[in-house]
């Protein structure tokens, strides 16, 4: 019955190819624990996460693959997370069958094919890795719940959306811009704005049960700052847009507690949701997709051609 449940909510039908999701973490977590034979599946299972992530990480030479992944296991900053991990996500039905219908809409939407995914415990802050075109791992501890007391040490403004509910965006998130790169040409303000709003339309675009807090970061009351003030925050911004001062850059545009151009209260990420905005007006007012946005690389010429934000 809950699968029945779900295949109605996310409108996957019984012919949708199911995501791959190998626990490549639950493997080694075994292995650590004294089921040797673990650490060869692992190795068979997730060569490229193996050569990509762990060989280069274990560099003792002198071991072979299989001791190099026990050594990996016996890490302390990884066996710390073991029992969490497999406690909070004894069941990843519900993430499979929301990435089968992301997978789904990517490939119609975006012409891109979802890679198959490694869950793993990684010691670095990074949690999502691209391995290849075919291959994205995931560091599910970065996921363990706002509440987690481990998290503790992270601002609010993260720590906030190391969530299970964030985990399918920042996968769908990190593949659109693997297959559409920004490419500077101007590399001004305008130009970040206009590339991070598209891509925030294409996840929009893909996503089931899409969640603008989710997928922006935001709190309920940074929303409705946001929605009440955002004509204030564009005049802010318009003489900064032609700017290529990284700093203001990435004040606007990146993942910061607030926008200090626009004033302490605004959430950070502002310049991501104005962005978006603008990029939607754009493609309705001139009858173009999204994947044509970002194939032709339209955010290039924002400022000379399209809108000033």
């Amino acid at each position: 019955m809950a699968i029945f449940i779900a295949t109605l909510t996310f409108g996957i039908t019984s012919e949708a190819k199911q995501i791959r999701i190998y626990r490549f973490d639950l493997d080694i977590a075994a292995g650590a624990k004294g089921d040797t034979a673990r650490f060869s599946r692992a190795l068979n299972n997730a060569p490229s996460l193996y050569y990509t992530f762990i060989d280069p990480l274990i560099s003792d030479d002198s071991l072979s693959p299989c001791d190099k992944l026990a050594t990996f296991a016996d890490l302390k900053n990884i066996k710390f997370f073991y029992d969490d991990v497999s406690e909070k996500f004894a069941d990843i039905s519900d993430l499979r069958l929301k990435m089968t219908v992301i997978s789904d809409k990517m490939e119609a939407t975006l012409k891109i094919p979802m890679p198959d995914i490694i869950t793993f415990i990684t010691p670095y802050n990074q949690s999502i890795i691209l391995l290849d075109n075919t291959t994205i791992a995931v560091g599910l501890n970065h996921y363990l719940g706002a509440d987690y007391p481990p998290y503790n040490y992270y601002p609010s403004y993260i720590k906030n959306f190391k969530t299970p509910e964030k985990l399918p965006y920042n996968i769908a998130e990190a593949v659109i811009r693997s297959f559409f790169p920004y490419y500077e040409k101007e590399g001004n303000l305008g130009e970040h704005m206009a590339y991070e709003g598209a891509i925030a339309v294409a996840l929009k675009a893909i996503m089931p049960d899409y969640d603008a807090l989710t997928a922006y970061n935001f709190s309920n009351d940074q929303m409705n700052w946001l929605l009440a003030h955002e004509r204030d925050a564009q005049s802010k911004l318009h003489p900064l847009l032609r700017s290529n001062d990284p700093a203001t850059i990435r004040d606007v545009t990146g993942i910061v507690p607030f926008c200090n151009a626009v004033g302490p209260q605004s959430p950070g990420g502002i310049g991501k949701w104005l962005g978006h905005k603008a990029v939607e007006t754009y493609l309705k007012r001139n009858g173009i997709d999204i994947y044509t946005f970002l194939t032709n690389k339209f955010y290039q010429q924002w400022l000379q051609k399209y809108s000033d934000l």
